[in-house]
């Protein structure tokens, strides 16, 4: 169980690692303006380059697509002013720690002011837009598969246990037992537990409650107080089973006689 859900979230880590760049769109009226391959060897201290990249009067940004091409893609890019809509774009590229370098494909697109792409306030409409790099819609299918099996997995290994209070020194246990039921289609079991029973009594204060799912596997059921508890004489306990399951729980409940 848990071997699968290390393989799931080195899935997602792998996917999720990349610090590219992939900031508007293209279109069949898009010129590439700027393609540099921007490679920096490693150092003693941490390598940093900006890149300025400027349009003509006429045209706007649609574009940038910074891509790590190192294998670890731990590299660090980022806009730090400008960018799609407008003339100009500042490009910050660093290397992820001293001694280590980076490598980076950059690639700015421009468009002309009026042609279907932007409108005054820099917003796109008219044309259907492209995404550039296929990969990247791929990389981001594959991290939402790992999101939903990563929860898929922990919703698998999951228990409903449940603790309220805190057993200390000279708390003693004055109620332990296992409450069990198989389940049956359709059906919901529940039960009722009360402490102490009725027409008997308890002198000792209730210190802690502990309610062990015995099922492990997130078909278990779900424990709740619906009177008394913690700092009383007597509690109430109702277990229900989810539909079509039963119940496996042990109750141990801790109080200190005054």
């Amino acid at each position: 169980m848990y071997s699968k859900l290390f393989v799931v979230l080195v899935v997602y880590l792998s996917v999720a690692e990349s610090n590219d760049i992939i900031n508007g769109y293209t279109n069949a009226r898009s010129k590439k303006i700027y393609s540099e391959l921007k490679e920096a060897g490693p150092a003693l201290w941490k390598r940093d380059e900006e890149v300025v990249v400027n349009t003509t009067y006429n045209d706007v940004i649609s574009a940038i697509y910074v891509t790590d091409l190192r294998e670890d893609h731990n590299g660090e890019a980022y806009i730090e002013s400008g960018g799609v809509g407008l003339r100009s774009v500042v490009i910050r590229l660093k290397s992820p720690s001293i001694l280590r370098g980076y490598k980076f494909q950059v690639d700015v697109y421009a468009t002309p002011m009026g042609e279907g792409l932007f409108h005054k306030g820099g917003g796109y409409y008219g044309d259907t837009q492209y995404p550039r790099n296929v990969n990247r819609t791929n990389k981001m299918k594959t991290l939402c598969v790992a999101i939903l099996l990563s929860l898929a997995v922990f919703a698998s290994c999951q228990s409903h246990d449940l603790a309220i209070g805190q057993a200390t020194y000279g708390d003693v246990i004055i109620y332990k037992a296992d409450e069990v039921k198989y389940g049956f289609p359709l059906i919901t079991r529940t039960t009722i537990i009360q402490y102490p029973e009725p027409g008997q009594n308890n002198y000792a204060i209730i210190k802690a409650i502990y309610i062990k799912d015995n099922n492990k596997d997130g078909s278990g059921g779900f424990p709740t107080i619906g009177a008394g508890g913690v700092g009383q004489r007597f509690v109430k306990i109702k277990l229900k089973s989810q539909r079509g399951n039963g119940l496996n729980f042990t109750i141990t409940i801790y109080g200190r006689y005054v």
